[in-house]
């Protein structure tokens, strides 16, 4: 395959269909791919954009993966995770904070990139 974690072979085995049989072998050596989420940060609103917005990423047992900062100039922000299931709360005062979960894929359904813009409300 074309990340090297899998390839495929035919082959005649008692257990088989009959004939040659197509294989998928797994690599489990190979380092995992890591994705790049990455957004801009934006107020609902006429709202003013806020001096500082804080970004926690919790792993799948609840502890802390990272705490992230956008650039307050850009209003960008990117976070790099491996794959994995996530908790991400954005926290900002005088504005709603955001919990949303985030599935990062392995394998078949790998994506190098997501794009996630995140809306800040009153």
């Amino acid at each position: 395959s074309d990340d090297g974690k899998y390839g495929y072979m035919a082959a005649v085995r008692k257990e088989g269909f009959g004939g040659l049989d197509i294989y998928r072998i797994n690599f489990n050596t190979i380092e995992p791919k890591y994705t790049i989420i990455r957004g801009k940060i934006a107020v609902d609103g006429e709202g003013e954009m806020p001096e500082r917005v804080d970004i926690t990423i919790f792993d799948e047992n609840g502890d802390i993966y990272g705490d992230y900062r956008p650039n307050m100039q850009t209003q960008k922000y990117v976070i790099i995770l491996p794959a994995g299931n996530y908790s991400m709360e954005v926290e900002s005062a005088g504005y709603k904070m955001i919990e949303e979960t985030i599935s990062v894929k392995d394998k078949v359904s790998y994506k190098p990139e997501v794009i996630r813009d995140i809306v800040l409300k009153k």
